[in-house]
């Protein structure tokens, strides 16, 4: 499942080498998120709070919501990672995850701005998402006839 039929990291061209440890940096934040999904609800409540949200709604469907998305993010997180493995092998998944995020982004401003969420929300989190994809996406292209 994990083994990978590109040349030792010191063999890669430099682009490669970047779109690598972009891919695990961002793998790697993502994945952090796991950590809500094993939190007491009490301190799930608090980070609401924190950040500005007021109250954590009280159904039971936002805990789940709130634990469901932190899990998601922590997969996509490890989906990067692993794909940072063996650009050539993943060079078109490499590219759709890239298109994806950079459309997601756009989404998710619309949906944050539906939601009444705080300007900061809106302003990093789409924009966040959509800047990023556009970086995968132009290391990847980067790496265009790069391969061994």
């Amino acid at each position: 499942m994990f083994e990978t039929s590109s040349p030792p990291l010191t063999q890669r061209p430099p682009a490669e080498r970047r779109l690598r440890w972009a891919l695990r940096i961002l793998g790697g934040l993502d994945f952090l998120a796991v950590a809500i999904c094993f939190l007491p609800l009490s301190a799930i409540e608090r980070l609401h709070q924190f950040a500005g949200l007021g109250p954590f709604p009280a159904a039971p469907i936002a805990g789940y919501l709130a634990r469901n998305v932190s899990a998601m993010y922590a997969a996509h997180g490890l989906t990067l990672c692993h794909i940072a493995g063996d650009i050539p092998r993943y060079r078109q998944l490499i590219q759709f995850l890239a298109i994806v995020a950079m459309a997601h982004g756009g989404i998710l401003i619309g949906i944050d701005m539906a939601s009444g969420l705080p300007v900061w929300w809106i302003l990093t989190e789409g924009p966040g998402f959509a800047t990023l994809g556009g970086m995968i996406w132009a290391l990847e292209r980067g790496c265009r006839g790069t391969e061994r």
